[in-house]
């Protein structure tokens, strides 16, 4: 097998209801085996966004407004496999079902470019889950497992009102072969952070799918948003965060859009 052919290129999906779960794992395989990585969420890191003819059909896809949103080119699933099958990466412009900036265009498969995205519905409103708040790596009885040396983070915000901070992640782990997700935030006063390195409360709630964990990202983020804190993309103190966040270093605040109402990946 070839390796390497899809190296530096992070792909979403968005495969519907025609695609089994085993043939969706197997595509997952096919890009990480040659290089290539699978996104959990769509943001402006995401090459592409593969996707079967039935979600183009479809009136609205979270993904794909997602994937406009940010300007990313939606391609069939076929690439992947002829992508590994001629040993090179081939161009997509044969596999482009909407271009980076929206437009529906051609496809590989016959009829494809006539193909229609009906108007996007009003997305229903988000219903906020009620979840019981842990404190940040808890060790109570009952406390959500979560491996805290190996997830990633989707998305996160830190918002900031004078000297007092307030900051959102989202996590995703692989917990015995699913998905886990959860809510990190972390608040606080700045100025007390320079004694104290750990300094501030910082909590989590664990939910079971990301549009839950979606839902009260959202909620927490316009709660404090209406609270008159302000978005901030430049960090006041690099101890704002997750220890996993202080490690990476990747301080982008995204805001509450970055992800659709509905979701995503896989």
């Amino acid at each position: 097998m070839t390796e390497g052919i899809f190296k530096d290129k992070l792909f979403a999906l968005e495969l519907g209801l025609s695609v089994p779960f085993k043939q969706k794992s197997g595509l997952s395989k096919l890009i990480t085996d040659n290089g290539g990585k699978v996104a959990f969420m769509i943001n402006k890191k995401t090459s592409y966004l593969l996707a079967t003819e039935d979600i183009i059909k479809k009136s609205y896809s979270s993904k794909l407004a997602a994937a406009t949103k940010n300007g990313i080119p939606v391609l069939l699933v076929d690439y992947i496999q002829d992508c590994v099958e001629a040993s090179t990466l081939l161009s997509d412009k044969p596999y482009l079902i909407q271009s980076g900036s929206g437009a529906v265009v051609g496809g590989k498969e016959e009829g494809l470019n006539t193909i229609k995205v009906a108007p996007k519905k009003k997305a229903a409103p988000r219903v906020v889950p009620s979840v019981h708040v842990w404190t940040y790596k808890s060790v109570e009885p009952g406390a959500p497992e979560w491996p805290e040396d190996n997830y990633d983070i989707a998305k996160e915000d830190v918002l900031q009102k004078g000297s007092t901070f307030f900051a959102i992640e989202l996590h995703v782990a692989q917990i015995h072969k699913l998905r886990k997700f959860r809510v990190f935030t972390h608040r606080g006063h700045v100025d007390q952070l320079d004694d104290d390195p750990v300094g501030g409360v910082k909590e989590c709630r664990y939910v079971q799918n990301v549009e839950e964990a979606e839902a009260i990202y959202s909620s927490l983020y316009n709660t404090m948003a209406s609270q008159a804190y302000n978005k901030v993309s430049l960090l006041s103190s690099s101890k704002i965060g997750s220890d996993m966040a202080l490690v990476n270093g990747n301080r982008t605040s995204q805001g509450p859009s970055s992800l659709p109402p509905q979701s995503r990946d896989l």
